[in-house]
């Protein structure tokens, strides 16, 4: 039996269809200055999620995290990251990013995912490499290589970005995976921050609103007419 239109139901659907509408065409990312792209500069990382690491916790200042943040763009099913060190210069420093992708809080099952940054400051530009492992550390592919995605000698050598596909990371929008970040100095981790949980993805996108939109206002004309 369907449910009869009465006037304070028509009232509730005309809020929450102006409601809709005002999401569809007002909704921004919470003070994120826009997407991310990757070209060496970073001020497209302020206003992003993220964490910090206090200074001091490291064996040497150009192994010491300060910041690990990440982000997505809307419609692109890719994990954007970026690291920032106490201090850099010229000198090379070697990430390791670990993804618990099914969310158990253990890092090195097969389907987890280890990801390698080397970030090498360069005078005028950078050369960064990324390469993907599984989390028992089986080689699965080359993300970048010789890719300009950090601070240059003279711009500090300090802030690096990197991304990854969903597909090499074996996860869907919306799956919640617990990440962490840690530098490296010879053999032997030198920092790393604190376990953090992220689901990758977007909030509803303008499409699926729309859809939503679209369907509630043809619904409520229909009915509409049938009052009539």
């Amino acid at each position: 039996m369907s449910l009869p239109l009465t006037p304070k139901i028509f009232l509730a659907g005309l809020i929450l269809v102006f409601a809709l509408f005002l999401l569809i065409f007002s909704f921004q990312p919470a003070s994120a200055a826009g997407p991310i792209t990757l070209d060496g500069n970073f001020f497209d990382w302020q206003g992003q999620t993220h964490i910090t690491d206090p200074p001091g916790d490291a064996n040497n200042d150009k192994t010491d995290i300060v910041q690990f943040a990440f982000a997505t763009n809307p419609n692109d099913e890719t994990a954007y990251f970026m690291a920032e060190r106490l201090k850099g210069g010229s000198t090379e420093v070697i990430y390791y990013l670990y993804l618990d992708t099914d969310n158990d809080g253990i890092f090195s099952e097969a389907n987890d995912r280890r990801i390698e940054i080397i970030y090498h400051p360069e005078n005028n530009n950078s050369d960064v490499t990324v390469i993907l492992y599984s989390g028992t550390g089986a080689e699965l592919g080359v993300i970048a290589s010789g890719a300009n995605w950090g601070e240059s000698r003279e711009e500090g050598g300090e802030q690096v970005e990197w991304k990854v596909p969903f597909a090499a990371l074996g996860i869907e929008p919306y799956q919640p995976i617990q990440m962490k970040l840690e530098s490296r100095q010879g053999n032997h981790a030198s920092d790393t921050t604190s376990v953090v949980q992220w689901s990758p993805a977007d909030l509803l996108g303008v499409g699926l609103l729309a859809v939503i939109l679209i369907g509630m206002s043809g619904w409520m004309a229909a009915r509409r007419r049938q009052m009539a």
